[in-house]
């Protein structure tokens, strides 16, 4: 076999691996439990499923990082869903269609709090003290690699955004930091 193939075989079965490891975080019966950060907070939507008022954490991270050439695509282990980007597989909506579903904001939180589930458990546990240290934040300041650079600019209000719900600071500060990161794209 070819170098060339044997790389590609290679990929091929790592990414089978990491497929199956994320596969194996969240069920398609949707009865996994995370230690992570309010899910209302995040998705704007109450455990009924009735919208929250305010803009969600969700929202911004779909905006601004779920385009389909970014976050926004099936090739992205962590892969965010919105109206103008990717849609759920289960679903058939189309991008710029109907609006982001509830299911699609639950499949964003389950994306960034299985990033690394151990990770932001301790920073549930901290009240946030470590939330800086996580991925999700580390590579939207572009301190650790990635491939968009640094999207998200330490200190401002996207980032506050994102911190605030990590930190678990109230839900009407993140909504407000979220929604003036919003009118800023």
């Amino acid at each position: 076999m070819s170098a060339k193939r044997l790389v590609i075989a290679g990929l091929v079965g790592l990414t089978a691996l990491i497929s199956a490891s994320f596969s194996s975080c969240v069920g398609t019966n949707s009865d996994e439990t995370f230690s992570c950060p309010s899910q209302t907070v995040f998705t704007g939507v109450e455990p009924d499923g009735g919208k929250v008022v305010g803009a969600a954490v969700s929202e911004y991270m779909a905006r601004r990082c779920g385009t389909l050439d970014c976050h926004g695509s099936d090739s992205r282990p962590m892969r965010l869903y919105s109206q103008y980007g990717l849609r759920a597989p289960e679903e058939t909506n189309l991008s710029g269609g109907k609006a982001t579903t509830v299911l699609e904001l639950k499949a964003n939180y389950a994306a960034v709090c299985t990033l690394e589930p151990e990770e932001t458990a301790k920073a549930v546990d901290n009240q946030g003290v470590s939330a800086d240290q996580l991925l999700v934040v580390q590579k939207a300041r572009g301190n650790e690699g990635h491939k968009g650079g640094a999207p998200v600019k330490e200190g401002s209000k996207g980032d506050d955004c994102i911190t605030g719900w990590l930190r678990g600071d109230p839900p009407d500060a993140v909504a407000t930091a979220c929604q003036l990161a919003l009118d800023k794209l």
